[in-house]
């Protein structure tokens, strides 16, 4: 029974983004397999699918598909076989409530294929509680039993049944929750309650809850995970792809694991009741507010961590620098995105780390139709680069002019590149685009412009803009300043100083379709096999376990750098800076 993407677009973040291995039971014709594969794509990924046709769509996009049900004793002892040499790490499955309970054996049978603390994510479709509810008001039950429909019947019926069919097999259920899908339908259904109860239903609100899920979704796993971790991270409100970079991306690779919980915000976060203290990520906060600093002091006394979060030179930013830096010195950890940022961070503190930006999931690289005439689109798309521009237009212009009839630009962000270029020059104009969007844009060009001066704030960037394009299918015209830092960037497309004639190499690379498509090639194995958020997942896992096992060191060393400034905590700053 092949799963809805359609309904089931958080089902894929319960699936640990670590996972080598991957069985889906019921894989249709692969899509929802397609989408986890962009996100680990070096994942082998198995699926089940009866359906002969679905199956062979299926097989475009997975590693392997087979044909037959896993109650096939011939197909299940197939893949005993080749969990036997390596296990799984995940197990997918759709099915119906009723095919559940009616195969037994079938959970027991799937624990042992997994990995020891391998996660089965299961599905369970056709748990429409609504319909539960019309059926006994139609059949006009008595007003008693009729007014239980709701948390405690609910749940016995479309949850308790479902967890003992796990934990009876072995499983240690993680999480589960109903798939909510229509809550017109449940109003309808207490409504109807209500009537027959003179409007006093003990839990409309549950009724709605429950009663509007199409399934119910239950993570478990091969025994008990390892002790949970608690994330927090506040961003500065979000700006062109940099909180998405830097917080949420990261987080949700970390939240997919079994014993991490994470939650983030922009601008303000609230930490959940029963999140026990852990690691507190501060992206772009200053922390030269008074109110502030005195809130992060409660939260040190009560047992978390801070990192702070930088991905650009802090210098450049007053709010640092009129601070001395407090927003690095007076945390326990700093993490960035680059080797140059962090060699000049370690100077405000020792305990800094690098974590290279990184690609979350592989756009669908389907070109747009270019021009008619065959045109190849060019992209430029990034924050105040005019003066980036502007050093390698002298050479670019006549190249344009050349090959006007065989290019067209598309420019984001930036509408003042966009107005400087040529009036015969075919483009097309967006404004700042969220991620999504963006790289949507970026995958139906051919290649890009990435210019850089060298200047001390340059210098301090990362390659996010080369790696996106890599994995855009993109090729790149780039900057030796901070790209060639990149391993085998001459490789994955054409570098240039920055006053050498990029016009002459656009040219170059047009006229030869062999050159673009083996850079295309390179770019995308590159970014596949060494910069997804699935690949720096354990190490960051791992960093922030060490953060809270050695805290109360870093808070001696915290002290010590504050006392070093004159202050004796994050509290007394404002009234001294």
């Amino acid at each position: 029974m092949p799963l809805e993407i359609g309904h089931l677009s958080d089902l894929q973040f319960m699936i640990p983004m670590n996972a080598r291995r991957i069985l889906e039971i019921g894989c249709g014709d692969g899509t929802l397999g397609a989408s986890i594969k962009a996100r680990i794509p070096n994942s082998f990924y198995i699926g089940l699918e009866e359906d002969k046709d679905l199956a062979l769509v299926a097989q475009t996009r997975l590693n392997k598909v087979f044909d037959k049900s896993i109650e096939h004793d011939e197909q299940f002892e197939a893949l005993l076989k080749l969990a036997d040499q390596d296990p799984f790490d995940a197990i997918l499955i759709g099915v119906s409530a009723e095919f559940l309970f009616s195969q037994s054996g079938l959970l027991s049978r799937l624990i042992k294929l997994v990995c020891a603390k391998g996660v089965c994510v299961g599905y369970l479709k056709d748990i429409r509680n609504w319909e539960i509810l019309k059926q006994k008001v139609a059949e006009n039950s008595n007003i008693e039993h009729l007014a239980l429909m709701d948390q405690a019947e609910v749940e016995r019926l479309a949850q308790e049944t479902v967890l003992q069919s796990f934990t009876g097999a072995g499983w240690t259920v993680l999480e589960s929750k109903p798939l909510i899908v229509s809550k017109i339908q449940a109003t309808e259904a207490v409504n109807l309650a209500e009537m027959h109860n003179q409007g006093k239903s003990p839990s409309a609100e549950g009724v709605v809850q429950n009663g509007s899920a199409l399934g119910w979704v239950v993570s478990a796993s091969n025994g008990a995970p390892d002790t949970p971790i608690y994330i927090a991270a506040l961003a500065i409100q979000k700006v062109a792809g940099v909180n998405e970079a830097r917080v949420d991306y990261p987080l949700t690779a970390l939240k997919s694991l079994p014993n991490v919980k994470a939650v983030w915000g922009q601008g303000s976060l609230t930490i959940p009741k029963d999140f026990k203290p852990g690691v507190l990520i501060l992206h772009r906060q200053f922390l030269n507010s008074l109110a502030v600093a005195r809130h992060i002091e409660r939260l040190i006394d009560a047992g978390w961590v801070i990192v702070s979060e930088i991905d650009d030179d802090p210098g450049h930013w007053r709010g640092y620098v009129d601070s001395n830096f407090i927003a690095f010195r007076g945390v326990h950890a700093v993490s960035v995105s680059t080797q140059r940022l962090a060699a000049r961070m370690r100077s405000l503190n020792p305990n800094t780390k690098v974590f290279e930006n990184a690609i979350f999931e592989l756009p669908k690289i389907s070109k747009k139709p270019t021009m008619k005439e065959g045109r190849l689109r060019i992209f430029f798309g990034a924050l105040n680069r005019m003066a980036d521009w502007s050093e390698i237009k002298a050479g670019l212009i006549p190249a344009l002019s050349e090959l006007r009839n065989e290019i067209e630009f598309i420019v984001v962000h930036d509408k003042d590149i966009y107005n400087d270029l040529p009036e015969f020059v075919r483009k097309e104009f967006y404004p700042t685009l969220p991620p999504a969007d963006y790289l949507e844009v970026l995958s139906s060009c051919d290649l890009s412009l990435l210019p850089l001066r060298d200047t001390p704030f340059n210098h301090l960037k990362s390659d996010l803009k080369l790696i996106e394009s890599c994995a855009c299918g993109v090729v790149p015209i780039f900057s030796e300043v901070v790209y060639a830092d990149t391993p085998n960037a001459a490789n994955l497309g054409v570098m240039m100083r920055q006053r050498e004639n990029w016009g002459d190499a656009l040219i170059e690379l047009v006229r030869n379709p062999q050159r673009i498509a083996d850079f295309r090639n390179s770019g995308l194995t590159y970014v596949t096999t060494q910069r997804m958020h699935s690949h720096s997942l354990g190490h960051r896992l791992e960093w922030l376990q060490g953060l809270i096992a050695n805290k109360g060191r870093l808070e001696e060393e915290r002290r010590e750098r504050l006392r070093s400034m004159g202050l004796s905590s994050l509290e007394v700053h404002e009234s001294k800076g």
